[in-house]
């Protein structure tokens, strides 16, 4: 909970840290999709591209569905959309391995 907070502060390094650790505990899809926009702004493309495709193996949601489901605030919806657009753009641009 505290890496969304982090997140809406737009404090991305530590956003992805706190969201690491939980992943260590938890590998379902919740921690990667909400670290994927937090790669995204930090511009790391090989993370982003693993969080999005772990977040996608056990699930049919698609990302924005799942930001709707838990966000209807206009500011935080957008931080954490924009920030998956850019980890998708990071994805589509880029060859994996190059950050």
């Amino acid at each position: 909970m505290l890496g969304i907070v982090r997140l809406f502060q737009g404090r991305f390094a530590e956003a992805v840290a706190l969201e690491k650790e939980v992943i260590q505990q938890d590998e379902a899809g919740l921690p990667h999709v909400i670290l994927a926009p937090r790669e995204g702004y930090l511009g790391h493309a090989d993370a982003a591209q693993a969080a999005l495709r772990r977040y996608r193996s056990p699930t049919n949601v698609p990302v924005e569905d799942w930001a709707l489901r838990h966000s209807r605030e206009p500011a935080p919806l957008k931080l954490f959309l924009d920030g998956i657009a850019l980890a998708e753009a990071i994805t589509a641009d880029r060859p994996a391995g190059v950050a």
